[in-house]
């Protein structure tokens, strides 16, 4: 907490006290204005298997209506969940504030979450906010509050990543005395939950945050795929796209029937189709060939 006249300063953050020293938390300005929201994180390393979105910047020094001279002092990038509350008579004094797209940043008027409250949506930058609730601190003008929370409707997925083989189709030449030509439909690309699509729609960075993010928690959880041999540290364009139905040819030799079988990812309702794809004989259960699709 900001004791009244900027004396002391203690942040509350996900469960830990962060004194000004702390190095993830009351990072020093340069003191050459406000960034712009693309320089502010979407998202960063929660220390778990997800990251956590950035709900938004407030900064500790006296604002200016002009951006260009405000958001000074040290600044404090906090996450979505983030709360705080002062001891009485004490408040957290916020020079300029940020608020990240698709978040939104609490105030009240009492410790403890009570009393009145007004809230801040994002996108917002607020590079002066006006005192509120009367609460004033650093000789007067710097908005003072006494408990405050911060809030994100985008979500990371809470899932562990995993990968198999799924059948797609069988192609049945076994009567045949020639080979003969078969197509069938493989979907490529990833199919978001409804969740998912929620949260990406809710700007450009949070989208690009999201996605990589999520490939980069396959990569970090399966690696190179014991189950399927997909390298998910190596994930292609086309799969990290939104999926699509392709068509595929296969010659199957006469007498043969086959099954083809795709290498899919899968964490909670989101689906990763890959373009790996195998085939295999329904009557040794070898496999005859294993590789991409080609689209």
């Amino acid at each position: 907490m900001r004791l009244l006249g900027g004396l002391a300063l203690l942040v509350l953050v996900k469960g830990r006290e962060l004194e000004p020293e702390a190095e993830k938390n009351g990072t020093k300005s340069l003191s050459t204005g406000c960034p712009s929201f693309d320089e502010v994180p979407a998202s960063e390393d929660s220390g778990g298997l997800w990251p956590v979105f950035v709900a938004g910047r407030d900064y500790h020094d006296r604002g200016n209506d002009v951006p260009e001279l405000a958001c000074n002092g040290k600044f404090y990038d906090n996450w979505d969940g983030d709360r705080h509350s002062a001891e009485e008579g004490k408040c957290t004094s916020i020079g300029s504030l940020i608020v990240n797209a698709g978040c939104r940043f609490t105030i009240f008027d009492k410790t403890n979450f009570e009393g009145a409250h007004k809230s801040f949506d994002g996108p917002l930058l607020l590079p002066n906010p006006p005192p509120e609730f009367d609460d004033t601190c650093c000789g007067g003008g710097i908005m003072c509050v006494e408990s405050f929370l911060w809030s994100c409707k985008q979500h990371f997925p809470d899932c562990v990543p995993s990968d198999s083989w799924i059948v797609i189709t069988q192609l049945d030449n076994s009567q045949s005395n020639w080979e003969t030509d078969f197509t069938f439909e493989q979907i490529k690309g990833t199919s978001w939950s409804h969740e998912s699509s929620e949260s990406m729609s809710v700007g450009t960075s949070v989208e690009a945050s999201f996605k990589e993010s999520f490939f980069g928690v396959f990569e970090s959880s399966i690696g190179y795929s014991a189950s399927t041999g997909y390298n998910w540290g190596s994930v292609d364009s086309t799969t990290k796209s939104d999926a699509k139905s392709y068509t595929i040819h296969m010659a199957v030799p006469p007498h043969e029937k086959v099954q083809i079988e795709a290498a899919v990812g899968i964490c909670g309702s989101n689906n990763v189709y890959t373009q790996l794809y195998r085939v295999i004989s329904t009557k040794t259960g070898d496999v005859l060939w294993i590789g991409n699709g080609d689209a």
